[in-house]
């Protein structure tokens, strides 16, 4: 279980890293298709590999559900959303990601 949690942190840093790098030269549209993108693959690869391979199933979940609070963020603040929005966004993003990965 801990060899999937930190498999899980290690790729959260490693995207987090590679999108830091070059953020200011990616265009407002492309850094939201890039979000939307990047979380829609992650929870479908981790819904897919659930069977065959549930130890990266889960923790491509677990990576899932830890981008989904952080790309509203990110994508509230692209589009000039208020600050309580922001956080109600976030809010909601993080518990629906937790229910969808604990009903698994």
């Amino acid at each position: 279980m801990w060899l999937g949690g930190t498999g899980t942190f290690l790729l959260l840093v490693a995207a987090a890293v590679l999108v830091a790098i070059r953020w200011d030269d990616i265009s407002a549209w492309g850094k939201i298709a890039g979000l939307v993108t990047t979380n829609a693959g992650v929870l479908f690869l981790g819904h897919r590999f659930a069977r065959t391979l549930p130890a990266t199933g889960r923790a491509l979940d677990y990576l899932g559900t830890l981008l989904l609070p952080m790309s509203t963020v990110a994508v509230s603040l692209q589009l000039g959303a208020p600050d309580g929005l922001i956080v109600l966004a976030a809010s909601i993003t993080t518990g629906l990601g937790a229910l969808a990965v604990a009903h698994d």
